[in-house]
């Protein structure tokens, strides 16, 4: 299976400088363009793999609050990172679900510890999370068809995954622009941040199959993925030593 962990570079000048400017220039407006750039942006999340067990690295502050760092550039970690972390690069809306997984209790999240240091609080996150996953904006169903090969893939990654249980495949639609791609709920015993590293593991490694469509892949202890395939068959299942 591939290893997720980057080593890439990762660069968003355009958000670095709008951050800057955030300290002398304390506008709404400012702050909403921000929001409105790093929404479409990727990250560089650093992790702690201890054993195989995989961590975020959460920032706190003096009232207590705990915010899951990212960096919007592979230099600004090199320079205020922790050497002992690894990275995995990540889309906003899989930041967004990691701060959302009740089970991590994070305030939010900071963007750029140690320079820009910009932080994004649990209820803004909470409003944007509602609106890019609530039932009103995306309609699931059964597709027609599914594209060559991806059985057969994702067995091959519950065969190297034995704590996988199940995955559903659904087909959605955003109504806002009527994009269409994949759904992935995946049923496993992991919980927090184990959960959340391996439903990103597999959303990296379905890509190629998926048909040239963008992927989501969540949990089924998601109480919005879990409706969604409630009264469904698995796509794969496990039943004992057989995946089919």
């Amino acid at each position: 299976m591939e290893d997720i962990f980057f080593d890439g570079q990762i660069h968003n000048a355009k958000l670095k400088e709008l951050m800057g400017r955030l300290r002398s220039e304390k506008t709404d407006s400012l702050m909403t363009e921000i929001l409105r750039l790093a929404c479409a942006s990727e990250f560089v999340v650093p992790v702690n793999d201890n054993g195989g067990k995989i961590s975020f690295t959460a920032i706190g502050d003096p009232n207590g609050k705990r915010y899951l760092a990212v960096f919007s550039d592979t230099d600004e970690f090199k320079a205020n990172g922790s050497k002992d972390s690894k990275l995995v690069k990540a889309k906003f809306d899989d930041i967004l679900s990691t701060v959302m997984a009740e089970e991590l209790r994070l305030d939010g999240m900071v963007i750029d510890p140690g320079s820009s240091e910009v932080i994004f609080g649990h209820e803004m996150l909470k409003m944007i999370y509602d609106q890019m996953s609530g039932p009103m904006d995306v309609k699931v169903g059964e597709p027609d068809h599914y594209p060559e090969n991806l059985k057969t893939a994702m067995i091959s990654f519950m065969k190297e995954e034995p704590v996988v249980k199940a995955i559903y495949v659904k087909l959605f639609v955003r109504l806002s622009d009527e994009m269409t791609g994949w759904m992935f709920v995946i049923d496993a015993d992991r919980k927090g941040d184990e959960m959340s590293y391996l439903c990103d593991t597999f959303n990296r490694y379905i890509t190629p199959y998926t048909d040239g469509l963008t992927s989501i892949t969540a949990s089924y202890k998601e109480a919005y993925a879990n409706d969604a395939v409630v009264g469904s068959a698995p796509f794969v299942k496990r039943d004992g030593d057989k995946i089919s």
